[in-house]
């Protein structure tokens, strides 16, 4: 039996910082696992045939990480088998109590190659350290976010009511269309400390399963974990209107937005998750400004565009090498 590992990872530890925007800020990026150092956060469960591992990919759809060398990945060179059921966790540090004051947020980029609504994987959160999970779309209306705050859209490519596997779990399956950057948060977290739960109960799994069939399917990559909170406020309306639009998303090395109205002075930042300072300025006037040349590591990053001094709105965007 494999015994419960000490993967692979790189714990990147920020300090807190507060980036504003009207209706909310990104608040304290706690967790970023990029998988080129150990970390205590990230372990595999201990069960014979759990296919989990930490290395170098080497099939030919799930080909390379997000983030190279490494990823995590259900066996790096061999198709999954029949029958099996593999997970891995990821577990948030103690010291994060402070992170029930606001909303959390947890995102991560993935491939997956498996036997459509058949084979395929899902994740489920505990908050009793391990004693019971439920997936992590089964909360009750407004407790559960399907749009990331201030974004303006609801792409945060999570897996539905509708999208079944064979044991009846909702879950990923089918093939991916290349990396895809998925993202999930709560707008009232079900524990709060003063009610006896502490950041220390919290376990999110990564769950993997198959049916006895045999489809030669690769199955599922994951790379960049990263947990953060976001305060929204008090409302929800005004913060999910954007002014504009984005494109190409997934990006390269060049974005364009465009507006419906016509500006003389159109300012456009880009800032990671991660980062209190912006990376990325670039002015322009009409209704279309377009930035060429940009030169980021692959991940997720905010792009926040001005009108004429006005603030447009922040959007996310994926940046890829």
């Amino acid at each position: 039996m494999k015994q419960i590992l000490l993967v692979t990872a790189l714990l990147l530890s920020l300090a807190c910082f507060s980036q504003n925007w009207p209706g909310g800020s990104i608040l304290n990026p706690r967790d970023t696992i990029f998988f080129s150092h150990s970390t205590e956060q990230i372990q595999i469960g201990e069960a014979e045939g759990n296919l989990w591992e930490i290395a170098t990919p080497s099939k030919d759809y799930l080909d390379s990480a997000f983030s190279a060398p490494f990823a995590i990945i259900t066996d790096s060179i061999n198709n999954y088998p029949t029958s099996n059921f593999s997970f891995f966790e990821f577990i948030p540090y103690e010291d994060d109590e402070y992170m029930f004051d606001f909303q959390l947020f947890l995102g991560f980029s993935h491939k997956y190659d498996t036997d459509t609504l058949k084979d395929g994987g899902f994740l489920t959160i505990s908050f009793d350290n391990g004693e019971t999970y439920q997936n992590i779309i089964d909360f009750p209306e407004g407790q559960f976010y399907d749009g990331y705050p201030g974004d303006g859209t609801d792409e945060l490519n999570l897996y539905t009511e509708t999208d079944t596997l064979f044991s009846g779990e909702r879950g990923f399956s089918g093939r991916s269309d290349g990396w895809v950057s998925t993202m999930l948060g709560w707008t009232v977290w079900p524990i709060q400390p003063n009610r006896g739960g502490s950041a220390d109960t919290i376990r999110f799994r990564f769950n993997f399963i198959s049916d006895t069939v045999e489809n030669n399917r690769e199955g599922w990559m994951i790379d960049d974990i990263y947990l953060f909170n976001v305060d929204v406020g008090s409302s929800t309306t005004n913060q999910n209107q954007i002014q504009f639009k984005l494109f190409p998303n997934p990006a390269s090395n060049r974005i364009m937005v465009q507006t419906e109205k016509v500006y003389q002075d159109l300012k456009l930042e880009v800032r990671s998750i991660t980062a209190k300072e912006t990376i990325y300025l670039s002015n322009g006037s009409g209704n279309r400004l377009e930035a060429d040349g940009i030169d980021l590591a692959a991940g997720i990053y905010l792009v926040t565009l001005y009108g004429d001094s006005e603030f447009l709105g922040t959007a996310r965007c994926v940046m890829q090498r």
